[in-house]
């Protein structure tokens, strides 16, 4: 993923994903559990780039505007 997370900013790199998402009327719709276990995993090298954003892409959904 990106070098903020590889330091141990894992919530403000997660963070700042969901306010790209926002900003682009998207919003995550998935667990806090599944969000957990994400992060962690991308901390520890399990998860690289390619299966974060696969996570995200699965997990997204459009904001419903009025």
């Amino acid at each position: 993923m990106c070098a903020c997370n590889a330091n141990g900013n894992k919530r403000t790199g997660f963070a700042a994903a969901d306010l790209l998402l926002y900003f682009n009327s998207v919003s995550l719709e998935t667990t806090s559990e599944e969000i957990i276990q994400l992060v962690l995993m991308v901390a520890a090298g399990e998860i690289d780039g390619v299966g974060a954003a696969a996570f995200f892409r699965d997990h997204i959904q459009p904001i419903e505007t009025a």
